[in-house]
């Protein structure tokens, strides 16, 4: 069994190899030669008053573990392999196919979980195949016409197809490593593996979903494209059938996965007696710095060393009156771009959005505080969204511009008479009381928190730091009730996960929820003769 070395530094002139080297060299002098090394978590130290250095996690085999462990004592640990104990079929015969609704993380994982255990899966998505959503898209960027089935939320690979690809996650669910290595075998580098926060880039990511898809036909699954889920047929609380590209078919099981953006899905669920809760709504902006501004906050004297990823920060304001709420950083993107996430004609949200080398000049992250859900039921929580996102649109000229606002002045509730030329929003920013645009509570919290994060990291909200906004679709705001077995409440053979049911956020936890939906379907059902 091999253990892990913790908390060795690197600096920052050592090559990895050389690093490597030197640990092997360092364990042979106290006793303890390797049969092999390799990194198994890495992190930058840029704390204030420290050294800047890499921290380093090393998995070593040795032929006497108890000597390493006396030698070494206090700095060393089980190497956690995370084995992944998959689920032994089950008994209950299938009366109609096994159906994926979405081709995001939770569907895409899914449908591989199913496919690899022989269920011979359909994925339904209604968006487009990779290839022609790209094309889509490049044609919105240069004509500002959109495609409502191929854009930067809709069509294969989901809406984090068109992200920063984080992977990093909170949640405590095992598989997150298996989760990492599949990605891996699918495309993704393997600098993800070791990591302490692992992105992909979505350029990479656009790879790892055409392996994916390789994956899942391999194995037996079906994939169709254009293929919108408009029916569901119940009976006595049990799912008999899925209208799916104009057509129904019998279906055994469903894992439901067509991720929070599609308003209509919620309504198929509802109107087949599915319970749908309100959430506590997510919201904020966009802010937009230089990169270069980010690196000389994280590293200091060190900004620009070659040995350097691009800097990201992550910091939060907690609100000490009543009528205000806290606000975090989220979803920071190093030398990214801010994009336009659209679900239709006339509304329009925020994201950002970064490739592999996160090597562009300008680095942003959202702002996000949480409010009470803005409504009782799930139609009047999708309606508020609705007119934020129309209000976020017109303010911006109606052309797909984005509302901005220089970050001084929304903390002095002043007008921008003029913003910055440069931004990374391709079509282009429009002076806007972004402010008015928010619910009230949500602009005073985050005027408030960008005067605190301002004395943390000087600059942070004065000179070109610029509000792009709204930032409308975090989280989902509603959650589709489960039972203990995993399906919906209401809907038996219904199985809701990933972000769109309400129970993760991102794509490491909503394809490991894909997954949880997956193991459910296999544990209770035989597989298809």
């Amino acid at each position: 069994m091999a253990l892990i070395l913790r908390q060795l530094t690197r600096p920052l002139d050592e090559r990895e190899d050389d690093f490597l080297a030197r640990v092997g060299r360092m364990l042979a002098a106290r006793g303890c030669p390797p049969r092999s090394l390799r990194p198994y978590r890495r992190s930058i130290d840029a704390r204030p008053g420290r050294p800047l250095a890499f921290v380093y996690h090393v998995e070593v085999e040795v032929q006497d573990e108890r000597r390493l462990r006396s030698r070494f004592r206090g700095m060393t640990a089980a190497a956690d392999d995370e084995r992944v104990e998959e689920p032994r079929p089950g008994k209950t015969p299938l009366e109609g196919r096994v159906l994926v609704v979405g081709a995001g993380p939770a569907g895409l994982y899914a449908a591989h979980c199913l496919a690899a255990a022989g269920y011979r899966p359909l994925l339904c998505e209604q968006g487009l195949p990779l290839g022609d959503r790209v094309a889509a898209v490049r044609r919105f960027f240069r004509d500002r016409i959109l495609d409502p089935d191929g854009n930067l939320l809709f069509g294969e690979g989901g809406a984090g197809t068109y992200s920063d690809g984080k992977l990093l996650t909170r949640t405590s669910r095992p598989g997150v490593r298996a989760w990492y290595r599949l990605l891996v075998r699918c495309g993704a580098q393997e600098d993800i593996l070791i990591d302490a926060q692992p992105h992909i880039g979505t350029d990479r990511l656009r790879a790892v979903v055409e392996g994916m898809r390789a994956r899942i036909l391999a194995a037996g699954g079906e994939m169709r494209f254009r293929c919108r889920v408009d029916g569901l047929k119940v009976e006595e609380g049990r799912l008999l059938a899925v209208r799916a590209g104009g057509e129904w078919i019998a279906a055994g099981a469903v894992a439901w996965a067509p991720g929070q953006h599609a308003d209509e899905t919620y309504d198929l669920v509802a109107r087949a007696g599915g319970c749908i809760e309100p959430r506590p709504y997510q919201l904020g902006v966009r802010i937009e710095h230089d990169q270069e501004a980010v690196d000389r906050w994280r590293y200091g004297a060190h900004a620009g060393h070659p040995a350097l990823p691009p800097a990201s920060y992550q910091i939060t304001w907690h609100a000490r009156e009543e009528r205000l709420r806290g606000v975090t950083t989220f979803c920071m993107c190093p030398g990214g771009e801010v994009v336009p996430i659209a679900p239709c004609q006339g509304r329009l949200g925020t994201n950002g959005m970064s490739y592999s080398f996160r090597r562009r000049r300008f680095a942003n992250s959202a702002l996000i505080t949480t409010l009470e859900a803005p409504g009782a039921s799930y139609e009047e929580v999708l309606a508020f969204r609705a007119r934020l996102e129309a209000r976020v649109f017109e303010a911006g000229g109606g052309d797909w511009s984005a509302p901005a606002q220089r970050a001084a002045d929304f903390t002095a509730g002043m007008s921008s008479a003029a913003i910055p030329a440069a931004s990374s929003y391709r079509l282009g920013l429009r002076a806007a009381p972004v402010a008015e645009l928010l619910p009230p509570a949500a602009g005073a919290s985050i005027g408030a928190a960008l005067a605190h994060f301002d004395t943390l990291l000087r600059g942070f909200a004065t000179g070109d730091a610029v509000l792009i906004g709204v930032e409308s679709r975090v989280s989902s705001p509603l959650r589709i009730r489960r039972t203990a077995a995993g399906e919906s409440a209401g809907i038996a053979g219904l199985y809701p996960c990933g972000e769109g049911a309400g129970y993760a956020s991102g794509i490491t936890s909503s394809a490991l929820d894909g997954k949880r939906a997956a193991d459910a379907i296999i544990a209770r059902f035989a597989p298809p003769p």
